[in-house]
């Protein structure tokens, strides 16, 4: 939680992938919480930023995590949600983590693995949109 907390409001991280290698957006800067693009996922060089935003007056910290631009990819592609830089003490495969489309609507994420030693989320989707997590 200080981790992320120290941010303040915001910080980004961003990085020009191809089409021919493809690429990870995201690490240090953004407190563990990256994508992992393969070569071939899209059409044309792509700038790609991965967004961690700490959310104002939260007790222990929470935070909305933003992969930019909203875009479907030509296969899937890979998230990593860091659950340690929150602070969160509970069980990790008690999490539900949400998308929200640019219309509103969205649905649960329902497949990701728990990896307890790195203390992360990780899943694979196909688009880009708004994450978020819920216990």
């Amino acid at each position: 939680m200080k981790k992320l907390t120290a941010l303040n409001k915001s910080n980004v991280a961003e990085k020009t992938i191809t089409v021919t290698a493809g690429g990870t957006v995201g690490g240090t800067k953004t407190f563990g919480n990256t994508v992992e693009i393969p070569a071939g996922a899209v059409d044309d060089n792509t700038k790609i930023s991965v967004q961690v935003t700490c959310m104002d007056g939260q007790n222990p910290c929470s935070a909305e995590v933003e992969f930019l631009p909203s875009m479907v990819f030509n296969t899937d592609v890979k998230i990593t949600l860091d659950y340690d830089a929150l602070g969160f003490d509970g069980d990790p495969y008690m999490i539900e983590i949400y998308f929200i489309l640019e219309d509103g609507s969205g649905g649960e994420v329902v497949e990701y693995t728990v990896d307890e030693e790195e203390k992360t989320l990780v899943f694979y989707i196909n688009h880009f949109t708004r994450y978020g997590w819920a216990y």
